[in-house]
């Protein structure tokens, strides 16, 4: 699994948002929490995963985007932000 606050990956007919929440484990690793989608077959599954996994990366590109635009434009810091992803 890739490094990383929230990922997204396919385990069979499931496709799975994995999210570290940064508490500690006695075992050194951090502790996970998973939102599973069950699909009917494999390939649903895959499309599920890949559609996931777009989205999350077009809000990345979007934010990134915008922190972009507005650090070039020298506009004051914003304060708020949503937490909807």
């Amino acid at each position: 699994m890739n490094e990383g606050i929230l990922n997204i990956q396919q385990d069979g007919r499931k496709a799975e948002v994995v999210i570290d929440t940064g508490h500690p484990l006695r075992g050194g690793k951090n502790w996970l929490a998973y939102a599973k989608v069950y699909c009917p077959n494999v390939f649903t599954a895959q499309l599920v995963t890949k559609r996931l996994g777009d989205a999350v990366q077009a809000a990345r590109e979007e934010a990134y985007e915008l922190g972009y635009k507005h650090a070039l434009g020298n506009h004051p810091r914003i304060s708020g932000f949503s937490r909807v992803l």
